[in-house]
């Protein structure tokens, strides 16, 4: 796909076509979620952090996973930028084999120390109880997720996203009534509460895994992807880029569970409030991961291409767009925070915490969309891995973790204080992003 920055309407095209079905396949995500979490609340809170916590777990497999695929986006795409096919489909044959192994790993440790993983959160016992029934069983999905996470990457960097957004949205909405199904015993289905939400996951997972390989085989020669070996230059290339983001995100996950331990050990209702208000995020967020698609794509074909010349230009597209969907963003979510909010049931307390969250959040949507923007869709994409992870250690680590401890546990003030530290480390990372970007370091070989 050639990018012609002097022809404007083209471009945009080009860059909406590759964002937008990611854009639906997100918010359809999101707004299927939120019926899941609205039925999982109204069992109880405790079911709520619990699932929430639970899959904390999967949530480690699942960012392990995207650093390997990440690196693979920027990969393929510089390497399709080449004209080199391929060494991209080696790439994706090699990374595919790792991420099966892993998961693998993943299943059996939930399967033999699920209550040894929970009790890291809290060790209220029907918090265990519940967590231990849903993860020993939504375990079962971690295999077809890689899979299907690596599948879906690379048509991602082949700019290939629409059908992959059918097959997503279809496998969500499968997900939905099984939990409705399931959880209540509704039709004449057994009540499995929180065990019904789990297998649930695991039908949609293994339903989305065999569409979605119908997919990747009209795209890829499957026979290709696990023929071509990676020669050793090019394996040594890829870890280039792989290495400093599994390290990143291993560094990340630790701090996310460590913040969750912190959140939980403070109070089952506040990890409950970071699992409520996480609909508004990801409904947010889900536009700007869409758009950083398209960034990635469209920087690394340049830098394949080595139009090192048009790079500025191309940011400064990259931020108009975040500005102006930023601003729109902020709007929606003053209209429909409210709405979100009022379709929990909650204490007039838990409501008075969760709608002070929500207005920090919204309050700090323009600089989030910003810090996304440079920090994945630039720095990220060029392949300046080493200096990304330096700088999320140090606001998470060395801002964000000493904030939450000073705040909830010495001085004990109102969960939204902690929050807002929370948020707050986006802006510590964003000076540093912005430092690096006027160094000009920060394009990388691979």
């Amino acid at each position: 796909m050639e990018l012609v920055l002097d022809n404007k309407k083209d471009f945009y095209n080009k860059m909406f076509k590759i964002a937008i079905p990611v854009i639906l396949m997100s918010l359809a995500t999101i707004g299927l979620n939120i019926l899941d979490t609205i039925m999982i609340n109204s069992l109880g809170k405790e079911y709520v952090a619990a699932t929430s916590m639970s899959n904390k777990f999967m949530f480690i497999l699942y960012m392990l996973v995207s650093a390997l695929n990440g690196s693979l986006n920027i990969f393929i795409s510089r390497h399709l930028g080449k004209g080199d096919e391929k060494h991209a489909v080696s790439a994706l044959g090699h990374v595919i084999k790792i991420n099966k192994v892993l998961s693998v790993i993943f299943i059996i440790l939930a399967l033999m120390v699920p209550r040894q993983i929970l009790s890291m959160y809290n060790q209220n016992p029907m918090f265990l109880d519940i967590g231990v029934n849903y993860l020993k069983i939504a375990s079962f999905s971690y295999f077809f997720m890689t899979i299907s996470l690596t599948m879906a990457t690379g048509l991602k960097a082949e700019g290939k996203t629409y059908n992959m957004m059918y097959v997503s949205i279809f496998a969500l909405m499968i997900n939905t009534l099984l939990n409705y199904l399931l959880i209540f015993g509704n039709f004449g289905f057994p009540m499995m509460a929180e065990k019904g939400a789990a297998l649930a996951t695991v039908v949609a997972r293994v339903v989305e895994c065999i569409l979605l390989f119908n997919v990747f085989k009209k795209n890829f020669n499957v026979i290709d992807v696990f023929k071509h070996k990676m020669e050793e230059h090019i394996r040594k290339n890829f870890y280039k880029l792989a290495v400093p983001k599994l390290v990143g995100d291993i560094f990340w996950v630790v701090g996310v569970n460590v913040m969750a331990i912190m959140y939980t050990n403070i109070g089952i209702t506040g990890a409950a409030l970071f699992a409520l208000i996480s609909p508004l995020e990801d409904f947010t967020m889900a536009f700007f991961t869409g758009m950083n698609v398209s960034y990635i794509y469209a920087l690394n074909i340049k830098i394949g291409e080595k139009k090192f010349g048009e790079l500025k230009r191309l940011i400064i597209e990259f931020l108009k767009i975040t500005i102006i969907l930023s601003i729109v963003l902020t709007i929606i979510d003053i209209l429909f925070g409210n709405v979100l909010i009022s379709l929990y049931s909650l204490s007039a307390a838990d409501t008075a915490t969760l709608k002070n969250m929500v207005i920090i959040f919204i309050a700090a949507i323009l600089m989030k969309g910003i810090e996304k923007t440079l920090c994945l869709g630039v720095l990220d994409a060029a392949g300046d891995c080493w200096f990304v992870f330096y700088a999320d250690m140090i606001a998470m680590w060395f801002f964000t973790m000493p904030a939450i401890y000073i705040i909830g546990y010495v001085y004990k003030l109102p969960f939204e204080y902690i929050y807002a530290s929370h948020i707050m480390r986006i802006g510590v990372r964003l000076i540093f992003i912005l430092a690096r970007l006027k160094s000009k370091k920060w394009i990388m070989d691979v």
